[in-house]
Order: C-alpha cells, then sequence, then structure tokens
C-alpha cells in the first residue's frame, strides 16, 4: 500500500495545477454556476438584548464547562460589515440566511430579495429551546425551510475578505475540504471545544474504517496538495485509527445530505447535544458532518489554509489582516482576557478601520 501512496503522491506532483487562486477551467465554473444555487448562513446573537439577558438569567445553574463565558456572546457591532462584505466579494449568492433567536438589528434590511430572517423556532424542536449554545443551533441548520442543498455556514465572527466564486466552495458539487488527518491540539484541560473535537472522532472511528476510506479514495487522502501534511495520513494509515484531521474555525461549506445521513444514525447522540442549553463538552459539533464528508470520499481536497489561517485573538494586527486580502475567510475571535475597558478600544478602533474600506451600505441595510 505504501509503494501503491509514493507512486500516486509522485503522480499527482507531476500532474499538479497552478496552485494561485485554485481556478477550476471556464467551462467548469460556468457548469458550477449553473447547476446548483449556494446559500451563506450565518447565525448572531445580541448579547445586550436584556430581554434574552433576562431569558438566559433564568436557565444559567445549567451552564457547565465554558458554557457560560461572557466572550461567546459579546457584540463587537460589526454585523453591518460582514453583510457589506458579502455584497462587494460574493454578489452571486443566491441567499443569505440570518438566524437568530428572533431579536433583529434595527438597521436591516428585511425586505431585502436576497435576505431570510430566521428564527430558532422557526426550524428547531420545541424541546431544544430555547438554547444558549452555538450547536443545537449548527446541528439543525439543514431544517430551514428552502436552504439550498449547498451552504457555506459562517459564524458572525468569520468574515469573507476578498472575492470568491462558487467554485471557491464547491468542485462538482462536492465541497472543498482538507482531509489531513492532524491529530487534535491541546487547546487546554478545560476547552469544551477540544471534547467535542473528541466526541466527533469517538463517532467517526466507529462508523468509517479510516484504512478502507484510504483505499477506496486515495487520490483524496495522499493528494499533492497537501504537500508534507501527507504524512499525517499515512500514519493514520498504519495506526488505523483518526485521531485528528486538520480543521480551523473558519466558514464552512457544506451539503444537506450529510445533515440528514447524521441525524438518521445517530439520532439520540445529536438530540441528547441539542437538548444541553449551553455548551457541553460531551457534546459533538457541526465538524462532524464535514468529517462524514471525508470519510465517505464527498469532498474534493484543498491544501490546509486553503481558506485562511488559523483564528487569531481579536487584536489590532488581526483587524489589519481582514483588510489585506490575503485570505479567504478571517476570524476575528473574541477574547475573554480582554477587560471591559480593552474591550470598548479595540472595538472601536475596528469599526473605524473597517469602516474605512467598507464604508458604502449594503442591499441588507436600511
Amino acid at each position: 500500500m505504501f509503494k501503491k501512496i509514493r507512486r500516486l503522491h509522485g503522480l499527482m506532483k507531476e500532474l499538479e495545477l497552478p496552485r494561485k487562486g485554485w481556478k477550476l477551467s471556464k467551462r467548469a465554473s460556468a457548469a458550477a454556476k449553473e447547476e446548483y444555487p449556494i446559500d451563506f448562513v450565518v447565525t448572531w446573537v445580541d448579547g445586550n438584548d436584556p430581554e434574552w439577558r433576562k431569558e438566559k438569567a433564568k436557565y444559567e445553574k445549567e451552564a457547565g464547562m465554558e458554557g457560560n463565558i461572557a466572550a461567546r456572546y459579546r457584540d463587537w457591532e460589526l454585523l453591518r460589515y460582514w453583510f457589506r462584505m458579502v455584497e462587494r466579494y460574493a454578489p452571486w449568492v443566491h441567499r443569505v440566511y440570518f438566524v437568530t433567536c428572533g431579536h433583529v438589528p434595527s438597521w436591516l434590511n428585511e425586505e431585502c430579495p436576497k435576505l431570510e430572517i430566521i428564527k430558532h423556532s422557526d426550524y428547531m424542536a420545541e424541546e431544544y429551546l430555547p438554547t444558549f449554545s452555538s450547536i443545537p443551533i449548527e446541528l439543525n441548520l439543514w431544517r430551514i425551510k428552502d436552504l439550498s442543498e449547498h451552504f457555506v455556514y459562517f459564524n458572525d465572527d468569520t468574515f469573507l475578505t476578498r472575492h470568491v466564486t462558487p467554485e471557491t466552495f464547491f468542485e462538482n458539487g462536492l465541497p472543498r475540504y482538507c482531509a489531513v488527518a492532524k491529530p487534535l491540539d491541546n487547546y487546554g484541560l478545560y476547552s469544551a471545544f477540544q471534547h467535542e473535537l473528541f466526541s466527533n472522532l469517538g463517532i467517526i472511528n466507529r462508523d468509517f474504517s479510516i484504512r478502507d476510506c484510504m483505499e477506496k479514495h486515495p487520490e483524496k487522502w495522499f493528494s499533492y496538495r497537501y504537500g508534507e501534511d501527507v504524512i499525517y495520513n499515512i500514519q493514520a494509515y498504519r495506526d488505523r485509527c483518526l485521531t485528528g484531521i486538520y480543521f480551523t474555525h473558519l466558514a464552512c461549506p457544506y451539503r444537506k445530505t450529510p445533515f440528514e445521513a447524521v441525524w438518521k444514525k445517530h439520532f439520540e447522540r445529536l438530540d441528547w447535544t441539542c437538548r444541553h442549553r449551553f455548551r457541553s463538552g460531551m457534546d459533538v459539533m457541526h465538524q462532524l458532518f464535514q468529517l462524514w464528508d471525508i470519510c465517505s470520499g464527498d469532498f474534493s481536497p484543498v491544501p490546509r489554509n486553503y481558506y485562511g489561517t488559523a483564528p487569531v485573538r481579536m487584536s489590532r494586527e488581526a483587524v489589519e489582516s481582514v483588510l489585506k486580502e490575503e485570505n479567504i475567510f478571517v476570524c476575528l475571535n473574541d477574547n475573554e482576557l480582554l477587560t471591559d475597558q480593552d474591550y470598548i478600544e479595540l472595538k472601536n478602533y475596528c469599526i473605524q478601520r473597517l469602516e474605512s474600506k467598507f464604508h458604502e451600505k449594503s442591499i441588507f441595510e436600511k
């Protein structure tokens, strides 16, 4: 098997296409645009909403590990720039689904033909509500009425920072993922995120033989596009299990198909997760659907950091990276270590800098 891998990897390198942009041919590009619509989905919470805070206070005793960190709900007032970037860099998007518990920014143009405002109660089971965790909100996105089969999911802190096309995210109808079996990083002893990624792996390793996956689709697991990172996949093949997959907390292209498949096979596990009103280290998370497609061979390989680098903590340097157009996505992660004064100063700086480049209103604004 290893000789076959080396031969395949060498052949793929010889056939390597120009890497810059990773563009398809004009014919393939046109076909991608004609065959299916692509929606964007963005989730948002107004942590300053007094009614929402009052409701949240009723259930806070249920909050566990990392479940009630203030930074998860803090509003940086950057949402209007998210919409302006979408209009500038992806004017072809079919629709934008704006998902909230019910509150809507006063400046949002609710009559915009490209905008669909979705409440949690519009698509989530009553027994899952109210929720103060992003996880059940994400696990149920595929239930949104009229959502296209192909969509890109965003947190509201993840920004599109350069021009993209439909084939940036999907090739021949398949999402573009990096299948590098990099072991889980250490996010900290009390990191719920790390435990959730581990929970995902438990399901995947039970349902798939990683060796079988690699032998069925060696051209995807040992693609020249991974470069030296292919060594991680060789190690996973030897170990006969998946101990991680390269993953960044950025926007992610999805199809509804794996959502439905995983819910059908693991309803009890996902249902149990969705009943947690606050984040729990025992939850599974939406990356499970990405892993499912990867192990099923239903993806198109791209190199590590194709979509962007690992998320950076909110800082002046992070804000400047949004303006440089070097990455497809930039995530401005809140930092729970910021003092209230730091938060105010940094928020004002961020708004000032984004306004300097994205000062024109979008169709999503009144």
